[in-house]
């Protein structure tokens, strides 16, 4: 789950509105077309390749990319100056399931 939670990091951050139904496919501009399932999760992969960790790692730190750091703290120990204001990436990938964690990537406010 690390794995798919590094490397997704970078594809998007954009706010997209979804209905809670069974299924949506969801076009929206900027973005590819993706399906939402149960209201809760994105199944399949938005960019048709596997993750990358290293990558995914390098784009959470970036602070020209993800830059996930300014507002989680993360479970990368060697980075200092963790944000506080949104909830902690410790153990995320234990919690929620890969296309939940795609889904809270591409829209958080689900």
């Amino acid at each position: 789950m690390k794995t798919f939670f590094y490397s997704i990091v970078g594809v998007v951050a954009l706010g997209v509105t979804a209905a809670h139904s069974a299924s949506v496919v969801v076009r929206d501009p900027g973005l590819v077309p993706y399906e939402i399932v149960d209201g809760n999760s994105i199944p399949k992969s938005l960019t048709g390749v596997a993750g990358d960790a290293a990558n995914g790692r390098k784009i959470a730190i970036s602070r020209k990319q993800g830059n996930c750091l300014a507002c989680h703290v993360m479970p990368i120990p060697e980075q200092q100056f963790h944000g506080e204001t949104a909830p902690s990436l410790y153990g995320v990938g234990n919690r929620l399931s890969e296309g939940e964690l795609r889904l809270q990537l591409v829209n958080s406010k689900v």
